[in-house]
């Protein structure tokens, strides 16, 4: 297990990658990591999810089984609800549920509860990512003081001046763009947007996701990031009422 971490280390192969969330965002991901030769673990609070997976079994209708069974029998997938192995990983991505709550505001309790579900078992050098769709500043303002709870730094810190800053981990932001069920463009065709705290947490990131998709695009911080995704699903809305009104 590497304890000296830097970003170019997410180059390599037979990284180990823990995804946590294995719904229709973090399944696919993990299985794309997989493809291109890492050892994946998934990590879901339902056991029933879990049971399915280890067996080889889906519960999404666009995600084949017999790619899942490919994976769990090559001993490069597999699942899991012991969150202490997150330990045994690489690199962290998250992938759970932002819901809008009875206020129509994003409900971040999955993204906190998931924080505080890595920081007792953060290690150095580990890269965390969050995937999660949320509004500008939830990884500085929310991720990030919980995992520094742990007693390790990740400074923000951005520009030329800061290129090798010290970190004791590495936290980004990269939005999912899974697009269910297209046959013509699939997660490994659509370009990555990646934003680090600091920016050799964006080189570590960078160097993750140029594995699994033909185009990475790293912008300046995470909050950019963050808006990137905004600013899509709100052309994607209006386009999709453009459409409904006939215009």
């Amino acid at each position: 297990m590497a304890t000296d971490r830097r970003p170019e280390y997410f180059k390599g192969s037979q990284l180990r990658v823990g995804i946590i969330g294995l719904g229709y965002v973090g399944l696919p991901l993990g299985l794309r990591f997989a493809e291109a030769g890492h050892r994946v673990t998934g990590f879901d609070t339902d056991p029933a999810k879990v049971e399915k997976l280890n067996r080889g079994q889906t519960y999404i209708q666009h995600i084949p089984q017999n790619k899942i069974q490919q994976f769990v029998q090559s001993k490069h997938f597999a699942a899991t609800s012991d969150f202490s192995r997150l330990a045994e990983v690489d690199a962290i991505l998250i992938c759970v549920p932002t819901p809008l709550d009875q206020r129509r505001e994003p409900d971040l309790s999955y993204v906190e509860q998931t924080a505080q579900s890595i920081r007792p078992h953060l290690q150095r050098g580990q890269l965390v990512v969050l995937e999660s769709t949320t509004y500008p500043g939830t990884t500085e303002e929310l991720v990030l003081p919980v995992l520094e709870e742990s007693g390790m730094k990740c400074p923000i810190a951005h520009g030329p001046d800061n290129e090798q800053i010290a970190t004791d981990f590495f936290l980004a932001f990269s939005p999912e763009r899974e697009d269910p069920g297209n046959k013509q463009y699939g997660l490994a065709q659509i370009p990555k947007v990646v934003g680090g705290v600091n920016p050799p947490s964006g080189r570590a990131a960078v160097s993750l996701y140029a594995q699994i998709v033909s185009r990475v695009v790293p912008v300046s911080s995470t909050r950019v990031a963050e808006m990137v995704k905004l600013l899509e699903n709100t052309f994607r809305f209006c386009t999709l009422l453009l459409l409904l009104w006939g215009i």
